[in-house]
């Protein structure tokens, strides 16, 4: 591939990421959902442990910490239920971008287009990872400003912002996405996406 197709095909991956984000300014109600379900859920599962540990009970909180390797509830759970969106995002992002694509008619249409397939697979895909991002600064202020704990984040952030720390994320991300390209163009019966029935 020459420089031009690859520009080509950059171009198209930030026409489809905006596609993306304008559809999400469309609804803006679903901020409030972006904003209250990160921070419920995890919630919940804290005061539900914490009841359980008998307040604190020390029988209780060294079995938790026997089985989880941690005594800090709060944490264990935010930091569980954060990598269950992030990947969750990865893994269902491209699969329901296209299935959503497919539901409007318009799936055909942009697999005529001139670009590399890649393309409407992972550019609705960037807006998913910025939701994501976004409902892991809302779960940092939530565990922070309810229960108290300060996330470490210094050591992350400081390997991310050298360039093997953010290869390493890059290399991460592609490869729990391209583990879902599969999945995102058959159905469950094993046919193709775009069925001529």
């Amino acid at each position: 591939m020459n420089a031009a197709v690859w520009a080509m095909d950059l171009r198209a991956l930030r026409a489809a990421a905006q596609m993306s984000f304008r559809q999400i300014r469309r609804y803006p109600s679903n901020f409030i959902g972006q904003i209250f379900w990160p921070v419920m859920l995890p919630a919940v599962w804290v005061l539900m442990g914490q009841a359980y540990s008998g307040g604190g009970d020390s029988a209780a909180m060294d079995a938790f910490a026997s089985r989880s390797g941690t005594t800090g509830i709060t944490l264990f759970i935010f930091v569980g239920y954060a990598m269950y969106m992030w990947l969750s995002s990865l893994l269902w992002g491209p699969g329901t971008s296209l299935r959503r694509e497919q539901m409007t008619g318009s799936l055909e249409a942009v697999f005529l287009t001139p670009v590399s397939r890649l393309v409407p697979l992972f550019g609705p895909t960037l807006t998913n990872v910025v939701w994501t991002v976004f409902q892991l600064v809302v779960m940092g202020i939530a565990v922070w400003l309810m229960f108290g704990v300060v996330l470490p984040l210094g050591g992350v952030l400081e390997k991310l912002c050298t360039p093997s720390g953010s290869l390493a994320l890059a290399v991460k991300v592609n490869s729990v996405s391209s583990r879902t390209i599969w999945s995102a163009i058959t159905d469950k019966t094993g046919g193709a996406l775009l069925s001529t029935t």
